[in-house]
């Protein structure tokens, strides 16, 4: 079954005509005792209208790198149970937390050109405006909110000052260093960060946990994963070859997340609150013209056959993959 016929109900469409009676529908199902007014739907389809056609050339650098990916197969490498677990209690996965981690570390490779790397990092900014969209709307309790918190904050600072906690991310820093020494000089300085915060905590893992411990858990954990699935060819790995296969994880990771983008779309469209709705639904417009490309991309890739409340976790996901392996 296709993205849009599995999400969509009515479909998209994609004619200013149809976008009138297919508003109606969405309000209608908002509030069964309340008929939106002719005007009122006019004035929301004529700044959706607007805002598709304004959006339509979104993404190009974001629509490169989801070309890197090959299926869903990073969503299930991003981490392994072969790994020891720092942390008495396992934390949340979240969509956008393995790809900022992974960027951390494609961001460090010095012999990267700073063009690509630039433009690598403009692709990833466009990919986590959508992930944190997915999160915000489908991904529901406590524990993804404090993990989607620190992500945002981590990713700030990557994208703005190219640090990852304390350390500066300059391709000077690691220069003259082999691929698996960055990589452990991560795990060692992410083991040792998380040590130093648990010292730092008396008794049990405390409700408001340290995004520094967040992203060190995770780092650990990735970088980990990486030395144990690849320990045969580490040794020799070359920084283009490391980078590639960042690349293809992370575009893999995104992929899986934006299967949930029509869902996004159709909660936005159903806000509830009366004083919310019209900007609610112009934001779904616009959110639909920025990511129809990326929705039709998707159209071309065969989706798993998991309940579709399931696809909005990037751990049922992963979950999911792993059982399916032969």
């Amino acid at each position: 079954m296709s993205l849009q016929a599995r999400f969509f109900t009515p479909p998209i469409v994609s004619t200013t005509d149809d976008i009138d009676k297919n508003l109606s529908n969405y309000v209608l199902h908002i509030d069964d005792d309340m008929e939106a007014t002719v005007r009122t739907l006019k004035r929301i389809s004529n700044s959706i209208n607007s805002i598709l056609k304004a959006e339509k050339e979104q993404n190009k650098d974001l629509l490169e790198l989801l070309e890197k990916s090959t299926g869903f197969k990073g969503v299930e490498t991003f981490d392994t149970n072969y790994v020891q677990p720092l942390l008495s209690v396992e934390l949340v996965n979240s969509w956008s937390l393995p790809i900022v981690t992974l960027t951390c570390i494609a961001v460090a490779l010095p012999n990267i050109s700073k063009d690509t790397t630039k433009t690598f990092l403009r692709s990833v900014g466009e990919g986590l405006s959508y992930t944190h969209q997915v999160e915000e709307s489908l991904n529901y309790g406590k524990e993804y909110a404090i993990i989607r918190k620190a992500t945002i904050t981590l990713w700030n600072e990557v994208e703005h000052k190219c640090r990852w906690l304390d350390t500066a991310l300059q391709k000077d820093v690691f220069r003259g260093k082999q691929a698996k020494e960055i990589l452990m000089w991560f795990s060692d300085r992410a083991k040792e960060t998380v040590r130093e915060i648990k010292r730092s905590i008396s008794g049990e893992m405390v409700e408001n946990i340290p995004k520094e411990l967040i992203a060190a858990n995770s780092m650990y954990r990735m970088v980990e994963t990486i030395l144990l699935r690849d320990e045969s060819n580490i040794e020799h790995i070359k920084e283009e070859q490391l980078f590639a296969i960042l690349n293809g994880m992370i575009a893999d990771i995104f992929s899986a997340c934006f299967t949930n983008l029509p869902q996004v779309i159709i909660v936005k469209c159903h806000e509830s609150v009366i004083e919310k709705r019209e900007a609610s639904v112009k934001a779904a417009a616009k959110l639909l013209g920025k990511t129809t490309k990326i929705i039709e991309r998707l159209e071309r890739c065969e989706l798993p056959s998991m309940d579709p409340d399931k696809m909005a976790y990037v751990d049922e996901w992963r979950h999911y993959l792993k059982q399916s392996i032969p």
